[in-house]
């Protein structure tokens, strides 16, 4: 049994960044209902050690999720909203003062819903860990372990990424809503 849990461990390591669980056939690799119950007191062990594991990656990941959102929304904002002053500073041509504005809006509303989307996304991965704590406790106090419940945790990664990618997806648009409102700014200041 601790062969095959290692080989997960391995193969999920190996994934790195970006790359989906599902490459994994974790159905194949996953012991069996039997296999993971053959020894309720290393079960036990192990589930205490899992539960802390699973405390503290709930704990940090509040706490980080909360002030990445908060800052990079932060500045993201700031920078949009600074940017919506640039083009009324000068005359120039009409259309690209226009063009220039309405990209620094679609920042400001990208950032902002990007914001909203890693705040809401910290906290439905910190209720999952929490789940998952919850099991680990359990785990520690009857020694029994449920195949398809580990397998569901095994699974989160992939979860987790899914979830995020609009949230990185807004930072992005924000990002690029600001350099072709500067663009145009400075092309409306040119002409």
């Amino acid at each position: 049994m601790a062969e095959k849990v290692s080989l997960i461990r391995r193969a999920v390591r190996k994934l790195g960044p970006g790359n989906p669980l599902e490459a994994i056939d974790l159905d194949a690799v996953f012991p069996s209902q039997e296999e993971l119950n053959e020894d309720k007191d290393d079960n036990r062990r192990m589930a205490r050690h899992y539960a802390e594991d699973f405390e503290k990656a709930s704990e940090s990941n509040n706490r980080v999720m909360t002030e990445q959102s908060r800052w990079l929304g932060a500045t993201l904002t700031t920078i949009n909203i600074a940017g919506l002053f640039a083009p009324l500073q000068f005359k120039g041509s009409a259309l690209l003062q226009g063009i220039a504005l309405a990209a620094f809006v679609l920042g400001i509303i990208a950032s902002l819903w990007g914001t909203h989307l890693g705040i809401r996304n910290g906290l439905a991965m910190s209720l999952r860990l929490g789940e998952i704590k919850g099991y680990w406790r359990a785990v520690e106090h009857n020694g029994f372990r449920d195949r398809d419940t580990e397998l569901q945790i095994a699974q989160l990664g992939t979860e987790a990424l899914q979830k995020a990618g609009g949230a990185y997806a807004s930072g992005y648009i924000s990002l690029g809503a600001f350099v072709f409102g500067a663009a145009s700014t400075a092309l409306a200041f040119l002409l």
